[in-house]
C-alpha cells in the first residue's frame, strides 16, 4: 500500500500549498519504515472514470483530486518503471483480471 499511500496523501497535501514537493515529503516520511513493494500493478483509469466509478457520495474520489494522484503516481513510475506494471483498467472487469493474473503468475 505504500505507493497508493505515497500518491494520495501526497494529493491531499498539495492542496495546503506549504510544502514544495508534497509528494516527496509523503515518501520521506514513511520510507524508512516502509519495505519497499517488490510490484506494483498500476490500474491505469483515467480521473474522470475512476471518480464515476467511485459514485456521487465519495467526497475524496472526485475528478479533480484523482488527476492529482495520478500525477503522484506517474512520477512513481518514472522513478522505479521495472517495478510498476501498468494494466489499462477502462477494459472491462474480465479483461483487466485476465492481465492482472497474468502478471501475477509471471512474477511468481
Amino acid at each position: 500500500y505504500s505507493d497508493s499511500r505515497y500518491a494520495y496523501q501526497g494529493a491531499t497535501l498539495t492542496d495546503y500549498g506549504t510544502l514544495d514537493d508534497p509528494l516527496e515529503f509523503v515518501r520521506g516520511i514513511h520510507e524508512p519504515w516502509t519495505r519497499p513493494p517488490d510490484l506494483t500493478i498500476y490500474l491505469d483509469v483515467s480521473p474522470a472514470t475512476g471518480a464515476e466509478r467511485a459514485g456521487t457520495t465519495n467526497k475524496f474520489e472526485q475528478t479533480e483530486y484523482l488527476r492529482a494522484v495520478a500525477e503522484n503516481y506517474e512520477r512513481l513510475i518514472e522513478d522505479q518503471p521495472d517495478r510498476f506494471v501498468r494494466i489499462d483498467a477502462e477494459r472491462p472487469p474480465n479483461a483487466v483480471l485476465r492481465d492482472v493474473i497474468d502478471v501475477v503468475r509471471d512474477r511468481l
